[in-house]
């Protein structure tokens, strides 16, 4: 997951510099929003599959519920920031939102 986080900051910096250097200001920092929610995102499902695994138990029902129910919260508050805000780019922020995507493949490509 380290491994995964680091790739995905190279590449988010990367895509906000030329985004924003291209495409304007505000295109990059809704680049940085859709990262950063998509990087939160992947690191509240890591640490809820790795609770879900554990050997030495489960957590309860409450704090699973509360853990997804952040994620939804989150994604749902990006949604109504993108579509409420009129200057952030809803492009920029899908690009941003599959920054770990992207960073996982192009992992994948320079292991191969």
């Amino acid at each position: 997951m380290e491994r995964i986080s680091r790739n995905a900051a190279i590449l988010l910096a990367a895509i906000s510099l030329i985004g924003g250097s291209v495409y304007g200001f505000w295109t990059g920092v809704s680049i940085l929003a859709g990262a950063v929610a998509a990087l939160i995102n992947l690191k509240v499902l890591d640490r809820l599959a790795g609770r879900l695994l554990a050997p030495d138990g489960k957590p309860s029902a409450l704090r699973f519920l509360a853990l997804n129910g952040g994620r939804m919260v989150l994604m749902l508050g990006g949604l109504f920031a993108m579509m409420q805000i009129p200057f952030l780019s809803v492009p920029g922020a899908v690009l941003g939102l599959s920054v770990p995507i992207l960073s996982a493949m192009l992992e994948a490509l320079y292991k191969s």
